[in-house]
């Protein structure tokens, strides 16, 4: 862990790639001082190179290691949505190891599936493929998708999905996240409305004061609410709900979110973009200024 901290240094300040863009997205998000936002920033670079070399140990696990590195905190609530029958829709972001906790969960036993990405590099895709299929950690290309999550929830299993970052126009619904406009996936409730499914916000963080562990916290299901006639604002109205949860985990642990992804797009360029009238209102009063966003922080 020292290693990886002192990589996030040497990422920081030597070879400082989306350092501004980090700085910028902490300042309009949280509204802090510039040297808060720095600060948050360094620890955020330094978490993620930390998590580089977890991942390298990883093809190492055992279950006993895993019980060691990561502690479980209220998983009696993930059980009992799992007896209900129904399948389980876990709504998580990119907060703290999130690698780290799929692949210690099952190798515990959990049997759960997560929504991912491919990366662009094939020997880093080869490398992961290895930890997945040790581990037991299932994964889905969010391509074509939609079957595959619903045959999972129909055998009583578990679907995650990380929904904090931007989403294609085809793929997303705009809410407010942080009180701009944001790109959001609805699939985590779209999901759990169909199958009856429990939704279930799943945390993870690094410890404070052991960095090389990890706590998993799983809360109390969101009901899904249906105030409205239409089944799509009521889509809308709880992927919102879910944006405002993952801001409360943020705010928790800011320095282990990836603030280096470009979240406010739609934000900053709202054209052709389907906008609720409820939201327009945030567009108008909320967009940041060209000196909010664009001024160059001093960088210490």
């Amino acid at each position: 862990m020292a290693v990886g901290q002192a990589l996030g240094w040497f990422w920081y300040y030597v070879i400082p790639i989306r350092r501004k863009v980090a700085i910028a997205n902490v300042k309009r998000a949280l509204k802090l001082p510039d040297s808060e936002c720095r600060r948050i920033v360094r620890r955020c670079f330094a978490h993620q190179t930390m998590m580089a070399v977890e991942s390298l140990r990883m093809l190492d696990l055992t279950q006993e290691r895993a019980r060691e590195l990561v502690e479980r905190r209220d998983f009696d609530i993930l059980f009992d949505a799992m007896d209900g029958g129904k399948g389980v829709v876990v709504v998580m972001a990119h907060m703290g190891n999130y690698e780290m906790l799929a692949a210690t969960q099952a190798m515990l036993g959990i049997p759960l599936h997560a929504v991912v990405r491919e990366f662009r590099n094939q020997a880093v895709n080869d490398y992961v493929a290895r930890v997945r299929d040790l581990t037991g950690y299932k994964t889905i290309s969010p391509k074509r998708s939609k079957d595959q999550l619903r045959g999972i929830l129909a055998k009583g299993e578990i679907v995650c999905l990380l929904v904090d970052q931007h989403m294609p126009a085809h793929r997303g619904v705009v809410c407010s996240f942080f009180g701009q406009l944001a790109s959001t996936s609805p699939a985590p409730a779209r999901f759990a409305m169909e199958a009856g499914a429990p939704l279930l916000p799943v945390v993870t963080f690094r410890d404070p004061t052991r960095p090389g562990h990890h706590v998993v916290r799983i809360e109390p299901p969101i009901e899904l609410e249906t105030p409205f006639d239409d089944p799509e604002k009521n889509l809308w109205h709880n992927t919102q709900r879910i944006n405002h949860h993952i801001e409360g985990w943020i705010r928790e642990h800011p320095e282990q979110w990836l603030w280096m992804h470009k979240r406010w797009k739609v934000h900053d360029d709202p054209d052709g973009w389907d906008i609720k009238p409820e939201l327009r209102r945030e567009l108008l009063d909320k967009k940041p200024t060209n000196s909010e966003v664009d001024r160059p922080l001093r960088e210490g």
